[in-house]
């Protein structure tokens, strides 16, 4: 019962882990974007 509850424990942690560093990834993206846009928009009107 213990290795069961262990790998549970593991499982539910591996899960927590890699659906943060998905959201990581998608706000980095999101921001990126987002950075890189308003970059352009100011660039634009001086060119």
């Amino acid at each position: 019962m213990k290795n069961f509850l262990t790998i549970a424990t593991l499982e539910q942690l591996y899960n927590l882990v890699s659906s943060t560093f998905f959201l990581n990834i998608l706000i980095r993206q999101f921001l990126f974007i987002r950075t890189s846009h308003i970059c352009r928009s100011n660039l634009e009107p001086s060119v």
